[in-house]
């Protein structure tokens, strides 16, 4: 609506003033942006200008975890060690024994002999408890616990841990000990007891062993005797003196091994003795751009005596082996020498019946290279 005399009255909902609530004064989490000289410092804790330091909600937060970091638990705490193959012990909550008692030797930890006698809710009887250590568990430590082996159970004992400043809760088919911040529990069996069940801490020793050079030298990937004299100056943790590394095996069969090379092969070329006692040849081609008289194939023919090199140019590859045997009969009637060889590729120009046949018919070995 317009404002005027028909304005609908405004009722703060903190003080019941012709206000808004937002701009209450007695509102103490909001403030007039615009009013800056009454506007709170910001909290150091959490930057808000709604509240003071003391009442930060984030201070009182990190002020509970401090005190749960600081707390330590003087009847129980909890092990580093945990092995599922270990035998789970059980222990029933008794609100009428003095002290807490085991009735397995192996279960402690540390144990002085003591004899002292035990009464027992029936008359004239009593047991006797023959030592008094400190017993560890996954979940707790007992302190001054007593050994007596006519016991059936194990029992924890409801005085020494509320002297300790423990609580015991019990409720309908759970128990629960609490001390600070730290809460162990247990169940009701069937029997009506109240039990706890967890694995006793087995001592673990864990012994390092020496290593020798030996062994420096094999994981080290087998260095050489004076490269290891020089590493035990500059390796941490490498505990071995000069005497040590002498004492390493002159042979080492890995070293042997591994350090072994291969003789070279024999460079072995046998050469022509004479001219025309092996010829090499090869055809080349075709080519994409002809001759001016319509050549596309190039025919070579080397001696190797001499390694004078014959080039002939062809138009087809079907001339190859013909051109072959007129430059052999030219050449043989030239020089009066007969040639013993030809060696070539497996080309088909060159592996041909009508090669082969001619070859043999003159007394001339053809020789093909690998493919």
């Amino acid at each position: 609506r317009e404002r005027g005399s028909n304005r609908v009255p405004i009722e703060c909902f903190n003080c019941k003033g012709n206000h808004l609530a937002r701009n209450c004064p007695e509102n103490p989490s909001t403030y007039r942006q615009n009013n800056t000289s009454t506007q709170r410092r910001p909290c150091r804790f959490c930057k808000k200008t709604n509240h003071d330091e003391s009442r930060c909600f984030f201070r009182n937060t990190h002020n509970n975890y401090d005190k749960e970091g600081n707390d330590k638990i003087s009847f129980l705490t909890y092990s580093k060690i945990s092995d599922n193959n270990r035998p789970v012990e059980s222990f029933v909550i008794d609100s009428a024994c003095t002290q807490h008692m085991l009735r397995d030797a192996s279960m402690f930890k540390t144990m002085n002999k003591a004899h002292s006698s035990i009464s027992t809710a029936k008359t004239s009887e009593s047991l006797k408890a023959v030592g008094t250590g400190c017993a560890e568990t996954d979940s707790f430590v007992l302190k001054e616990a007593l050994y007596v082996p006519e016991l059936c159970t194990n029992l924890l004992s409801v005085s020494e841990i509320t002297k300790n400043d423990g609580v015991v809760t019990f409720t309908k088919n759970k128990v629960k000990i609490q001390k600070n911040h730290n809460v162990i529990e247990g169940s009701r069996q069937p029997n009506g007891l109240y039990s706890i069940e967890t694995s006793m801490v087995e001592p673990v020793a864990l012994v390092t062993k020496t290593v020798g050079a030996l062994e420096w030298h094999k994981r080290l990937g087998h260095p050489g005797i004076s490269s290891m004299k020089k590493m035990i100056h500059i390796v941490d943790g490498m505990n071995i003196s000069e005497k040590d590394i002498d004492t390493i095996p002159s042979v080492c069969e890995i070293c042997v091994m591994a350090k072994q090379t291969r003789l070279p092969f024999k460079s072995v070329r046998r050469r022509a003795e004479r001219p025309l006692a092996l010829l090499h040849t090869d055809l080349i081609g075709p080519f994409e751009t002809e001759t001016w008289n319509g050549h596309k194939f190039l025919l070579t023919i080397m001696d190797d005596y001499t390694h004078v090199v014959k080039v002939f140019p062809l138009k087809y590859k079907s001339e190859t082996f013909d051109r072959l045997k007129a430059f052999v009969m030219e050449c043989e009637a030239e020089k009066d020498l007969r040639v013993s060889s030809i060696r070539s590729d497996c080309g088909t120009e060159y592996t041909n019946n009508e090669a082969k046949d001619w070859c043999l018919n003159r007394g001339i070995r053809l020789d093909f290279t690998t493919p």
